[in-house]
């Protein structure tokens, strides 16, 4: 029948089933996700405005390109390949399932067919001896009897020619862990002082997420390399129901505390409510600004100048140079507070560094104020892992089954004397040949007819 004049639903699926689709869509989520791998994913709006320019923004904006794996379009083609396989799977297993159970008795010229074949003559008796040896060699053999012939099949392994429908059903696990995770999962960070605890995170869509539990960071530990390089880092933490800790772990990097299917990933660190304590000098090295202690994130008036001076961050030891203050200077208002060129830093083990920005004042850092630690950790969870999980033992199930198993057949028929024996397998039959081999031999020595026995009947 033309195509033209299949009924639709017979041409819907014609479509669905074909590889050139399959090919399509590969493509597709190929070419798409190199979007999701050059563009970052979740970022905050302005970022892509500084990065990209605002019409470039705006189009990654309309085509969701900067969360394109929860856009509409990308699960489209997911679903697509999931119909894909899902129809070619159903079109082609009644066939698979009939190669199962085709062919178990064969006529003599079928036989003749087959790839690995052997005949001989045979003594009287054979019929019994062949079930026996079948059995021993491959297993509980099927018997037919015809007109004046008797005939056996025996076959190992016939579930290795499921193997890529096992591998189909892997996709479709995985795409359905992908969908619950999309859908009923999320992602999130939090920072925790020392002694404090929290029971929200912020969500990356910018939203709270209440935890069913509080979680404290009970204390934080910073391993370093003698440079000041960070080694390690460790946080440990305690989960609190009603005011009673229910679970505590130390978690670091790739070791994470997992809480009612939720994930706390070590991610992060930083000091807390600490400060600089500064002073500034003229060019020609007169006092500007006496020695005065800036907490983080706060101000301080420059004498002689419209300006202030913001401390923005401090480090105990700033890439292997010692304690360090990144600074910034502010212009003030009552309603304003606009930064002044670029932000930079000042070293305590190097109290003229600053000269090198030519600024009107060289800032000096006379020492830190101490601070507490803060474990920066993501959380996260995703309810369809399970489904993934499941997916990758079936996908390395089905693809050990599809490439290392074999589906194997042998038939014997005894017709008028002679006993005629056949094999063949799905795949490398090469290797199947020597077990062949080996059943022929053994037939042979307990079925032919040799000279001897032909003496011995005469």
């Amino acid at each position: 029948m033309a195509t033209r004049d299949k009924p639709f639903a017979s041409r819907v699926l014609d479509t669905l089933a074909s590889l050139k689709l399959t090919i399509f869509l590969f493509f597709a989520l190929a070419g798409t996700s190199v979007f999701g791998t050059v563009i970052q994913q979740q970022a905050d709006p302005h970022a892509y405005i500084e990065s990209y320019g605002p019409t470039l923004a705006r189009v990654f904006e309309v085509l969701n390109l900067v969360d394109m794996y929860h856009s509409w379009w990308f699960e489209l083609l997911l679903a697509l390949l999931l119909l894909n396989t899902l129809v070619c799977s159903l079109r082609r297993l009644p066939a698979a399932l009939r190669s199962i159970r085709r062919d178990q008795h064969v006529t003599a010229g079928e036989l003749a067919t087959k790839p690995l074949q052997s005949s001989w003559a045979t003594r009287e008796g054979a019929a019994g001896v062949v079930e026996e040896v079948l059995r021993e060699k491959l297993g509980t053999p099927s018997m037919h009897l015809e007109e004046g012939a008797f005939a056996w099949f025996v076959q190992k392994q016939p579930w290795a020619r499921l193997g890529a429908y096992v591998a189909h059903a892997s996709l479709v696990l995985f795409f359905l862990g992908g969908i619950v995770g999309a859908r009923y999962g999320f992602k999130g960070f939090v920072n925790i002082v020392e002694g404090e605890s929290v029971a929200s995170v912020q969500l990356r869509d910018g939203g709270m997420l209440t935890l069913p539990f509080e979680i404290a960071c009970e204390s934080f530990e910073l391993h370093t390399y003698p440079d000041g390089r960070p080694k390690d880092y460790l946080s440990r933490l305690e989960v609190r129901r009603n005011g009673n800790v229910v679970e505590k772990k130390t978690i670091e990097v790739n070791d994470p505390l997992i809480q009612d299917g939720i994930y706390f990933y070590q991610s992060s660190y930083g000091k807390s409510g600490g400060g600089a304590v500064l002073k500034a000098v003229s060019p020609g090295g007169d006092q500007v600004l006496a020695p005065v202690q800036v907490p983080e994130e706060s101000t301080i008036r420059v004498p002689g100048s419209d300006l202030s001076v913001e401390v923005v961050a401090t480090a105990e030891n700033y890439n292997g140079f010692g304690p360090a203050a990144q600074l910034v200077l502010v212009a003030e208002g009552p309603n304003s507070h606009a930064h002044v060129g670029e932000p930079f830093v000042v070293l305590q083990n190097f109290p003229n560094f600053d000269q090198r920005r030519g600024g009107e004042q060289v800032f000096q850092l006379a020492g830190l104020l101490p601070g507490r630690w803060y474990t920066g950790l993501q959380v996260a969870k995703d309810p369809g892992v399970p489904l993934i999980w499941a997916g990758s033992l079936l996908l390395t199930l089905g693809t050990l089954m599809a490439f290392f198993a074999s589906h194997r057949r042998v038939w014997v028929r005894i017709e008028d004397g002679r006993l005629t024996l056949a094999g063949a397998a799905s795949k490398n039959l090469s290797a199947f040949r020597d077990a062949f081999e080996e059943l022929e031999r053994t037939l042979r020595e307990r079925t032919e007819l040799t000279s001897r026995a032909q003496r011995a009947a005469g």
